[in-house]
């Protein structure tokens, strides 16, 4: 065992998290490892290495680059829903290269459109969809849409998310007529 699956098999706890978002910092091979486990077949230990993920890719998002064509074909996954949370919620702070923009709209849309998903993944995958209205932002349309068509039944925290999606498309719109 590598001292990374110690870290993570030893205790799951927001301090671990911490100590194993620390000795990850920005060195790519250590986040490659946690990546693999992420991804990997044992539940529990995909669980647990996928909390950190989040964290790493947030103080540093170039580490995610190399990974991201496999993060969002792992997405629609049936796999525990903690890690289908902490890889969409990653996917709000990177830049998706162009070429994967279509994978992440249709794998974030079948997470989005389920019921099954929990309210956290379904808001981590609009809020990465999102993202890429505003370089499409004829897209805002058909996210919103699906958000409304949801909201009958919507949490608070679904309903939420949609009002923060509007008013994003209402700058951007309204940012488009003044140019």
């Amino acid at each position: 065992m590598s001292y990374l699956r110690d870290l993570i098999d030893a205790k799951h706890s927001a301090n671990q998290m911490r100590k194993i978002v620390k000795y990850i910092g920005n060195d790519q091979n250590r986040f490659d490892e946690l990546i693999k486990i992420t991804l990997g077949n044992e539940e529990r230990l995909s669980q647990r290495a996928s909390w950190p993920v989040g964290y790493c890719v947030e103080a540093h998002p170039e580490l995610a680059k190399s990974h991201l064509k496999k993060i969002l074909k792992f997405l629609p996954v049936k796999a525990h829903p903690a890690i289908q949370r902490n890889l969409a919620k990653l996917l709000t702070f990177v830049k998706i290269p162009t070429s994967l923009e279509s994978l992440l709209i249709d794998n974030c849309f079948l997470i989005l459109n389920s019921n099954d998903s929990p309210i956290a993944n379904r808001a981590y995958a609009a809020y990465a969809i999102e993202k890429i209205c505003r370089k499409y932002p004829e897209l805002y349309q058909e996210l919103i849409s699906c958000l409304q068509a949801h909201s009958e039944v919507a949490s608070p925290g679904m309903k939420a998310v949609m009002r923060k999606i509007i008013k994003c498309r209402d700058k951007i719109l309204a940012k488009q007529k003044n140019l």
